[in-house]
């Protein structure tokens, strides 16, 4: 299986979304950093997402 990623620049500084693909475990994901309440940075739970995913399935 090949699997590309592809994404478009947006109009901020920053990507606030993040991806995780792990091909062995047929795990495709979109985490969708919306900007949350108070103006935190979507980015914020995005990365905090795919950081604990990886971390929880990187043992296997």
């Amino acid at each position: 299986m090949q699997i590309k990623t592809v994404f478009t620049i947006g109009d901020r500084d920053i990507n606030e979304d993040a991806i995780v693909v792990d091909p062995q475990q047929n795990i495709f994901a979109v985490i969708d950093g919306a900007t949350g309440l108070g103006g935190l940075p979507g980015s914020l739970a995005s990365g905090l997402i795919k950081k604990l995913w990886k971390k929880k399935h990187s043992h296997r």
